[in-house]
């Protein structure tokens, strides 16, 4: 059995066998889902309900309760009278307590504006969060492939060792028969360790993998846990980025043209109406009562701030400079990004010619190894050249598989880096 047959059973199987299999998209869903900061989700979404309720409230009607007493240095004294009454005089000090209603009849589009503005901070605050949990992708990404690549060394190994498995049955065969020399049996026998203590090696790296992997996930992947491999094919580096950055730069930008109609509606006139009943002493609605009296008062108020000094203005310019400033970070940000395109596409053309040449080279170690062997059996090679022709065809698929799998995970960079999805 050749051991590009074993790659091809161990990382090419049928899509129908594939049922059940872990892919990388699970991981980078499992990744999303487990990771902490998901849950600032529906605390963003908490926070803006409670917000757009606290500004409907504000469409309510108003209650106040107030008292004051205040003390004078001089109060009005007239200084005639009625006929047969005392002279008026109001006294020094004075209390009032009472009760006040006020209900806003028209804000000028404040409280509008302002919920307007808030989800458009809520939109922004969670395209920040799909921004942080995308940084996630490339760690998964590295886990993933690390893990497929340790096990293909191990499927390598094991071809190998099954291999030299059954040249050390004819070998000691040979020595049993006086044919062969004990020490070919040997140096069989020591490869095999040198294989197992290899496997070994590679096994705890995948174990390393496969533990910092669930960390991410939170799911219990294990050596048995069968993993989809990849295959990727790009024709073209020249994909549009579809990176969340993008849509962060645009609601950043809509979240500062949001603040315009709330600027505007600050200058717009301010219509209130309110009520007042309380008691005071003296009345402060009746001149002439000195004494201790209910009053009520209704009516209507205008506010209208019709001139700030050009402030206004110049808020609505500075937002005009902060949205130009946005929208020359997102172009920056799509330059960085399609600058890359030059470098993946000449290291894809890299990789795809040399994995051509390790096939070559992988048939012709093959073939050579045929040779040995046909050579060892009829005695005229011995065990350490067939160890040594082994090791050369192992070599030479390994090469093969690494720059397979180095092409895989340029793709998989690549579309991470787009904004693209590995199940396109």
């Amino acid at each position: 059995m050749r051991i590009s047959l074993i790659l091809l059973l161990a990382f090419s199987l049928p899509i129908s066998a594939l049922q059940g299999q872990v892919t990388l998209e699970n991981c980078q869903q499992w990744t999303r889902e487990h990771y902490p900061l998901l849950r600032q989700q529906a605390l963003h979404d908490a926070s803006l309900q409670l917000r757009l309720e606290q500004l409907d409230k504000q469409r309510l009607p108003q209650f106040a309760a107030l008292a004051k007493a205040n003390l004078q240095s001089e109060a009005i004294k007239v200084p005639f009278s009625a006929p047969g009454q005392e002279p008026i005089e109001l006294p020094l000090y004075g209390l009032q307590a009472y009760a006040e209603a006020t209900y806003t009849i028209y804000d000028g589009g404040v409280i509008k504006a302002t919920k307007a503005l808030e989800n458009q901070q809520y939109q922004v605050s969670r395209q920040a969060l799909e921004v942080d949990l995308y940084q996630l992708r490339q760690q998964v990404n590295q886990l993933y492939l690390g893990i497929l690549q340790m096990r293909a060394q191990d499927s390598l190994l094991q071809y190998a060792r099954q291999t030299l498995e059954s040249r050390l049955d004819a070998v000691e065969a040979g020595v049993r028969h006086g044919v062969a020399l004990p020490t070919e049996a040997d140096r069989i026998k020591v490869e095999l360790l040198r294989i197992d203590a290899n496997r070994e090696e590679v096994k705890g790296r995948e174990k390393s993998l496969l533990a910092t992997l669930n960390a991410y996930t939170g799911k219990e992947l294990d050596e048995n846990t069968t993993l989809q491999p990849l295959n990727i094919r790009l024709t073209s580096f020249q994909t549009p980025t579809q990176r969340p950055e993008l849509q962060l730069f645009d609601l950043q930008k809509q979240q500062l043209l949001a603040q315009s109609p709330l600027i505007h509606a600050r200058t717009k006139p301010k219509v209130n109406a309110f009520i007042q009943t309380g008691l005071g002493y003296p009345n402060p609605l009746n001149f002439f009562d000195t004494e201790v009296s209910p009053y009520g008062i209704a009516g209507l108020q205008l506010r209208w701030s019709f001139w700030d000094w050009g402030q206004s203005k110049k808020e609505l310019e500075i937002l005009s400079v902060k949205s130009q400033l946005i929208d020359n970070q997102k172009q920056t940000f799509e330059f960085n990004v399609r600058l890359q395109d030059g470098r993946f596409s000449e290291e894809a053309a890299k990789l795809a010619n040399l994995i051509a040449n390790d096939r070559k080279i992988a048939d012709l170690q093959h073939n050579i190894l045929q040779q040995v062997q046909a050579q060892l059996e009829h005695g005229t090679a011995t065990s350490a050249d067939y160890i040594t022709q082994l090791n050369a065809e192992l070599q030479a698929q390994l090469n093969l598989h690494l720059h397979e799998l180095q092409l895989q995970q340029l793709y998989v960079d690549y579309l991470t880096l787009s904004g693209g999805s590995v199940g396109e």
